[in-house]
C-alpha cells in the first residue's frame, strides 16, 4: 500500500469514527462526513483495475439498501454511509462485506440486548446505531481493496 492509498483509508477511518460518535450519541449521521467519505471513495477508484464494475456493483448495493430504507428496515444515514463507503470497496469483496455487516450487526444487537437486560431498561428504545457494523465492514474491505 502506498502513501496515497493509506491517506485515503485514514481519511475514511477518521470520518467513520466521527460518524460512529454522532450516531451513538445523537442518532444523527452528519452529511459533511459522508461527503468526505464519498469523495475519498471516488478518488480510490483511480487505483482500482475495473472502476466501472465497482461503480455498478456498489450502486446496486446502494439501491438494495435504499429499498430497505423505503420499507423502514434501515435508517437513511445507514444507506448514505453504504453508498459513500462501498463505492471504494472492490466488487470481489462486496458480498463478503455485506455478510460481515449482517454478522457484526447480529453481534451488536445481541450485546445491546444483553446490556439492556443487565441495566433493566427497554431494549432498542433509541434504535440501533447500524452505522457501526456498516462502517467496520466497509473500512476493512475498503482497506483490502486498496492493498
Amino acid at each position: 500500500m502506498n502513501y496515497i492509498n493509506f491517506a485515503l483509508w485514514l481519511t475514511c477511518l477518521v470520518n467513520v469514527l466521527l460518524i460512529f460518535y454522532g450516531d451513538i450519541r445523537y442518532r444523527i449521521v452528519k452529511h459533511r462526513f459522508l461527503l468526505i467519505i464519498f469523495i475519498t471513495s471516488l478518488l480510490s477508484l483511480f487505483f482500482t483495475p475495473e472502476p466501472l464494475t465497482q461503480i455498478a456493483v456498489s450502486t446496486s448495493v446502494f439501491i438494495c439498501f435504499f429499498i430497505l430504507w423505503l420499507i423502514n428496515i434501515v435508517g437513511g444515514g445507514d444507506v448514505k454511509l453504504i453508498g459513500a463507503l462501498f463505492l471504494g470497496v472492490n466488487d470481489e469483496y462486496m458480498l463478503a462485506a455485506i455478510v460481515a455487516i449482517g454478522l457484526l450487526g447480529g453481534i451488536q444487537i445481541l450485546v445491546m440486548w444483553l446490556m439492556s437486560v443487565y441495566r433493566k431498561k427497554t431494549p432498542f428504545e433509541n434504535g440501533i446505531p447500524y452505522t457501526i457494523p456498516i462502517g467496520i465492514s466497509g473500512l476493512f474491505f475498503f482497506y483490502m481493496s486498496l492493498i
